[in-house]
């Protein structure tokens, strides 16, 4: 069954626009929406790739990959193979329509993305579910962590399987206040400061990322799949914090 979807990735950052094209094949096989999409690189190459989506209720995730193509004539003809997380949920949008709507995972940077409009039969989807923001453009690495946080912990709302990482979300965020109250207190020396960023924020927090999950029996394999990506999310964002902070790297958190 062929049908008119669009994918939109939105940016959070100041240097690319919003990615937006047509699904090249979208079918619907039961209760599984799959979508093949082909879009064009900046260097004139192109990547394609295809994903599977339920059409139901709740939250879902999903690990995928697409495969980018060199342009035509270029000196090395090598695809490369490019991994990514999604997870969100399908709900029903102000104009009319339904939509899954979530958060697409690459390489360390998070991007909310929408698919829409899917045809819907049979199950109902709730019209009042809480939406990933579009995070704003960060210029450091903990406001990028920071931005980062804020989009997942919405998809903790109302889902009674990832209750257990409230807490670690919670944790995290007075951390993050404590550091921000002490870069902002004049009182407090910048070697006074790096020493505590060094010796107790990082611990702490490289603590909170360590944490172990744990999950109710039973939970469905689309939760735990859910619960992965956020873990993962957390550690590619979370450490480079850490990193920053012993002075790891050539960025800085304040």
């Amino acid at each position: 069954m062929m049908e008119s979807v669009s994918l939109v990735w939105v940016s959070n950052s100041i240097e690319w626009e919003d990615v937006r094209l047509d699904a090249r094949h979208v079918s619907y096989e039961g209760d599984v929406l799959r979508v093949n999409y082909v879009g064009q690189t900046d260097d004139e190459g192109h990547y394609e790739g295809e994903f599977e989506l339920a059409l139901h209720e709740g939250l879902q995730g999903l690990e995928g990959e697409y495969t980018v193509y060199p342009p035509k004539g270029a000196s090395e003809q090598f695809a490369q193979v490019v991994t990514f997380g999604l997870t969100g949920q399908i709900k029903l949008q102000p104009e009319g329509y339904y939509a899954f709507v979530g958060i697409w995972d690459e390489s360390g940077m998070a991007n909310e993305f929408k698919v829409a409009p899917l045809q819907m039969s049979g199950q109902a989807v709730p019209k009042s579910v809480v939406s990933v923001p579009n995070t704003p453009a960060s210029t450091d690495v903990l406001s990028r962590f920071e931005s980062s946080l804020a989009a997942y912990e919405l998809l903790l709302v109302g889902v009674t399987g990832l209750a257990s990482l409230q807490p670690r979300f919670d944790g995290l965020k007075d951390l993050l206040a404590t550091v921000r109250q002490r870069q902002s207190d004049d009182a407090i020396s910048s070697e006074a400061l790096t020493d505590y960023l060094r010796e107790e924020a990082s611990a702490a927090l490289e603590s909170l990322l360590d944490e172990p999950i744990t999950l109710p029996g039973g939970t469905p394999a689309d939760i735990r799949r859910v619960v992965d990506n956020l873990a993962e999310a957390l550690r590619q964002y979370g450490y480079p914090v850490c990193a920053s902070w012993l002075g790891l790297d050539d960025q800085t958190a304040h």
